[in-house]
């Protein structure tokens, strides 16, 4: 099992999951030169992608689909309000629809989309029920609710939003109006919402972490990783823990 951060920021995310001989993509939030690059470089050819899977319509997750669908042929994955979203832009090929908090296969892996509060169509994360364990994507979440904390408890690899810290948001460039929507019920991941979600969620299970989606203006690196810590009583035990990048990739295998 690999878990992949090909870039995971304000300006960009795109993860790789790679479980049961399955190579997926959730959002292509970069170029799909970037895309195919990215993965040439860690020894995985581009033609080997099963499926990609979308959050939601915002820029930073989805721009590159649609050349790397038209590329590379493989399903598309998202809800058809996101699709609706999107669908003045340019087409997706291979496009296929799901429901939220409906269970589905794909090539006999089973995914869950489960809601995620954010300011978008219909925005959803991701579970993948693997033989080898289950691994979860859940980036731009406002807040946590219930749906978000059953769907990632037990998980074996996660890959979690850890967007801002509260202070550097607060003292920060940005304008009023981009400060309430990022720290509001439908915006983004504080650091210290991460930790609680961390701490409050059964670990037993848990070998590998990757906090994403960190704001270049108002957080860093270590910050993340300190209050990461805090959640696991200052050790993180058996759980191999990163912190995604913008522009470089961030692995965990397992």
């Amino acid at each position: 099992m690999r878990i992949i951060s090909l870039a995971s920021g304000s300006s960009g995310n795109c993860y790789l999951i790679s479980a049961e001989g399955k190579n997926f993509l959730v959002d292509c939030g970069i170029s799909a030169r970037k895309i195919t690059t990215g993965l040439a470089d860690l020894g995985i050819a581009p033609e080997t992608l099963d499926a990609v899977f979308i959050t939601h319509e915002h820029t930073d997750h989805i721009s590159g689909v649609f050349v790397l669908s038209k590329r590379l042929g493989m399903p598309v994955y998202m809800t058809p309000k996101t699709y609706y979203a999107v669908k003045a832009s340019r087409k997706i090929e291979n496009l296929r629809f799901f429901t939220p908090e409906e269970r589905f296969s794909h090539d006999k892996i089973e995914i869950l989309p489960f809601r995620v509060p954010h300011d978008a169509a219909d925005p959803v994360g991701y579970k993948f029920f693997t033989d080898e364990g289950d691994i979860v994507v859940a980036t731009d979440c406002g807040k946590i609710t219930d749906g978000v904390a059953s769907a990632i408890d037990g998980a074996r690899a996660l890959v979690l939003e850890s967007n801002h810290d509260k202070k550097m948001l607060e003292c920060g460039p940005y304008p009023p109006h981009l400060k309430v929507r990022i720290a509001g019920e439908f915006g983004h991941l504080s650091n210290a919402e991460a930790a609680t979600l961390l701490c409050n969620m059964n670990r037993s299970n848990l070998s590998a972490l990757l906090l994403g989606h960190l704001s270049r203006s108002n957080n860093l690196p270590n910050i993340v990783m300190d209050e990461a810590l805090s959640a696991f009583g200052g050790d993180f035990h058996t759980t191999a823990v990163q912190i995604g990048d913008q522009f470089a990739p961030r692995e965990l295998r397992l």
